[in-house]
């Protein structure tokens, strides 16, 4: 009962809990400004962005995408989640 009285609850006090910060701007779609900026402009002469701060940023998170990416394919490759899965379950294993 406790679960299915929570949204409700949660809908009526959720002002009261939690502070509304306000944002400038979105990260997820100032990055997608600048990839699309990149990759649309015909030169490198052509791209001008208005903070570099932003720039390093976005360089920053795709050589951490990359490096992810990596993890991601090499577990499909090994025959998918399933041993991933396995192996994780015995890491707990006190024997």
């Amino acid at each position: 009962m406790v679960f299915l009285l929570m949204p409700v609850i949660l809908y009526f006090t959720y002002s009261h809990l939690a502070p509304v910060a306000l944002t400038v701007s979105s990260g997820l779609i100032d990055n997608y400004r600048l990839a699309g900026s990149a990759f649309l402009s015909s030169s490198k002469t052509e791209r001008k962005y208005e903070d570099e701060e932003e720039v390093e940023e976005f360089k920053q998170g795709l050589a951490a995408c990359k490096l992810f990416l990596f993890f991601a394919i090499y577990n499909v490759a090994d025959g998918g989640l399933y041993p991933l899965f396995t192996s994780l379950a015995g890491l707990n294993d006190d024997e």
